[in-house]
């Protein structure tokens, strides 16, 4: 969905006064987007929907940041990212160690990493 110059201010103005509706618009203009983006890293609709939704809590409570963006759907991607950033690693992590230990069952070999001394 297009959102030109003028809508975006006025959006960010009424977030900025504390306005649920706008929030509600921008989640319904840029939802899909950070969806999309948001699944690349997790490969999970279940726990991608679960992070765009906390991240637009996020935005709620950090309205006053949005308000200083020049434009809001690079702010939001950007934001998300720092966000979930930290999050995204160890997702990848614990599901490649999970592959390892699966693969390890499979084969019938033992999945107790050694600990060096």
């Amino acid at each position: 969905m297009y959102i030109d110059t003028t809508q975006e201010e006025l959006l960010r103005e009424r977030l900025r006064c504390g306005d649920k509706e706008a929030l509600f618009s921008l989640m319904i203009i840029y939802y899909n987007d950070l969806f999309k983006y948001a699944l690349k890293f997790t490969s999970d609709p279940e726990l991608t929907k679960d992070l765009v939704n906390q991240f637009f809590i996020h935005v709620w409570e950090n309205r006053t940041n949005l308000y200083k963006a020049e434009k809001i759907k690079p702010y939001l991607i950007v934001s998300f990212l720092i966000c979930h950033c930290l999050m995204f690693k160890m997702i990848n992590r614990y599901k490649g160690q999970l592959q390892e230990e699966m693969a390890c069952v499979l084969n019938g070999r033992s999945c107790v990493q050694n600990e060096k001394k």
